[in-house]
């Protein structure tokens, strides 16, 4: 199984910045799943809106999946 992870959080919760996403990538790696695609984050102090900047992440992640596919 292959999955893609996009994290959401607020750079000023140093240690829960984007935690949710790292705890499902673990878990999901721990049962044999490969990350495909980089890891994917939305700093809420930051400026670009969430919706914006995981629609741009998610294009990449599937151009490069797709890729992939094409090569083989």
């Amino acid at each position: 199984m292959e999955y893609a992870v996009f994290g959401l959080g607020d750079r000023s919760y140093h240690s829960t910045y984007s935690r949710g996403g790292e705890i499902l990538a673990e878990a999901l790696s721990a049962r044999g799943a490969a990350r495909v695609g980089e890891f994917g984050r939305h700093d809420a102090g930051g400026g670009e809106l969430a919706p914006d900047l995981a629609l741009t992440w998610a294009k990449g992640v599937l151009a490069e999946r797709t890729a992939v596919a094409v090569a083989n």
